[in-house]
């Protein structure tokens, strides 16, 4: 499908530290689902959730959940979502790395990121690919920099390339998007760092839920249903998450 028009400039409310900014930029809609869940009880915010780190059950499992589902269903995930990328990975080998990260060693700050992948062929011809996902429930002030941050890092020990991913689950950016890091000097961009993003809600249950990749059925029960009532549409998401997967991490049989 074809990219949407950039939305330009979005400063966000606490964003700006230390001569850092956030920014957002519409980027190409398209399409993707996985297998059902319950869509969050909360009733969705408008604005950046700068208080979202807080630790309640609903929202830890749900992120459990979908640690869950990158590592069941991540070439699932990247065709439905960033086929783009996809066709440049080789999925016949993905190892899922330690995900536990040090600041400064040996008494530095421990972090722990959700998703960290190693995707291709670990051999001199093979090209490897390191892939970060978080999980956000909704949108906080402080993801995007603590998403460079942690590139920094990988980086630093995968010595590879590394693919940051961001989904959220309720509120956040609008569809599939591109979220985008800003730090400045003197006044002066030194730094833009890009983060290929989905946000659920934001996104057409009723185009996702008829998808022949497992997880658009799936995950079409957390995105919007215009016109249709809940239980409707999640019956519809129920008859078509029943569709075989393939059997094997590299095979995408509804990319053939």
């Amino acid at each position: 499908m074809a990219r949407g028009r950039p939305s330009g400039l979005l400063r966000e409310p606490g964003a700006r530290r230390g001569g850092r900014t956030a920014r957002r930029t519409g980027l190409h809609p398209a399409g993707g689902p996985i297998a059902l869940y319950p869509a969050p009880s909360r009733r969705a915010k408008t604005t950046m959730n700068p208080q979202a780190t807080l630790p309640t059950p609903e929202r830890k499992d749900h992120d459990q959940i979908f640690k869950g589902l990158f590592e069941a269903f991540l070439p699932e995930y990247m065709w439905l979502f960033h086929a783009e990328e996809a066709a440049h990975l080789d999925f016949s080998r993905i190892h899922f790395a330690r995900q536990d990260l040090f600041s400064d060693l040996p008494h530095g700050d421990r972090r722990t990121l959700d998703v960290v992948s190693e995707v291709g062929p670990d051999t001199p011809e093979g090209r490897v690919v390191v892939l970060h996902g978080e999980i956000e429930y909704d949108r906080r002030a402080a993801v995007l920099e603590e998403m460079f941050e942690a590139y920094g890092w990988l980086r630093k020990r995968f010595r590879r390339e590394v693919l940051p991913l961001l989904l959220y689950l309720t509120t956040g950016a609008e569809g599939r998007t591109e979220e985008v890091y800003v730090e400045l000097a003197l006044g002066r961009q030194v730094v833009e760092f890009r983060i290929l993003c989905v946000a659920l809600r934001g996104m057409d249950g009723l185009q996702y839920r008829n998808e022949a990749n497992p997880l658009g059925p799936a995950l079409a029960s957390l995105m919007r249903h215009p016109g249709e009532s809940r239980v409707s549409h999640k019956a519809h998401c129920l008859r078509g998450g029943r569709r075989p997967r393939s059997a094997t991490p590299g095979e995408c049989c509804w990319n053939t």
